[in-house]
C-alpha cells in the first residue's frame, strides 16, 4: 500500500499546481528530492518535520528545535512513526 505524503494528509494545497501556491508558496517537502523515499514517501513527504518552510497551524516554520517540538504533536509525525515504528528516519 502506497503511503500518504504529508501534504496529501494535510491537504495543505502547497504542492506544485496546489491551490494555496500563489499564497503561501510550494512547499519545501514537496520538491526536498534528498529525502526522497524516506520513510516510503515522495521527496520530504514524509520527513516534513525536518525541512524549513513546512506549516504548522497555517504558519510557516523554520528548523529550530520549537517546531520540531510542535511537529512531534501533529497528527501526520505520530501517523509515520505508527507506520514505520523502528524503520522511522529523519533527515538531518
Amino acid at each position: 500500500m502506497r503511503k500518504q505524503n504529508c501534504w496529501e494528509f494535510k491537504q495543505c494545497k502547497r504542492e506544485p499546481g496546489g491551490s494555496n501556491v500563489s499564497k503561501l508558496g510550494v512547499c519545501p517537502a514537496t520538491t526536498e528530492v534528498r529525502a526522497n523515499g524516506f520513510n516510503g514517501g515522495k521527496n520530504g513527504g514524509r520527513v516534513c518535520w525536518t525541512i524549513a518552510g513546512t506549516l504548522n497551524r497555517a504558519k510557516v516554520q523554520s528548523t529550530s528545535s520549537p517546531k520540531k517540538s510542535s511537529c512531534q504533536k501533529c497528527n501526520f509525525f505520530k501517523k509515520v512513526q505508527t507506520e514505520d515504528g523502528l524503520d522511522f528516519s529523519d533527515i538531518k
